[in-house]
């Protein structure tokens, strides 16, 4: 249970680093962002479908992460910019169910494209509820996928708190 605690705190935490992140808005391959840089998409075969969102609709749904051998990263869409930074953009729910990519993170914190065959991958979804560009809520919960030529597919089930 204290492990588990820990990797919660981790994940709240990386949540918050996304949801900063986010915050200068949402551009388009080779555009320039709010803040001057030039920024291009990272492609990936890798694609995780949410189901069981019913709930949801309207809501920013910010980051999946899992933490395994290597980790992978489930965003609407994520970019580097010309300074070798990353960015990650959240997606809206508009419907019961949502597809984002995937990018496989090397220990380097490189992305990837990933088009991995892993199994019984339980990724910790976090649901972000915003009132005016502020955090007023955090839904956080899981979704257990088997992952085919990067292809995944799974039910969301919100955590009981």
């Amino acid at each position: 249970m204290k492990n588990n605690g820990k990797l919660f705190s981790i994940v709240i935490l990386l949540v918050l680093i996304v949801v900063l992140m986010m915050a200068c808005g949402n551009g388009s391959s080779g555009s320039i962002d709010s803040i001057g840089f030039n920024e291009e998409d990272i492609p990936t075969d890798g694609l995780l479908t949410i189901n069981g969102l019913d709930n949801y609709i309207g809501i920013e749904i910010d980051t999946a992460i899992w933490l395994g051998e290597y980790s992978l990263l489930a965003f609407e869409r994520a970019v580097v910019f010309d300074n070798n930074r990353y960015g990650f953009y959240s997606a809206i729910i508009t419907s019961p169910s949502i597809t984002l990519k995937v990018y496989k993170e090397s220990t380097y914190g490189v992305l990837y494209s990933y088009n991995g065959n892993d199994q019984d991958i339980t990724f910790i979804i976090s649901i972000a509820v915003l009132k005016d560009g502020t955090l007023t809520r955090l839904i956080d919960g899981s979704v257990t996928v088997d992952f085919i030529n990067g292809i995944g597919e799974g039910n969301f089930i919100p955590n009981s708190n």
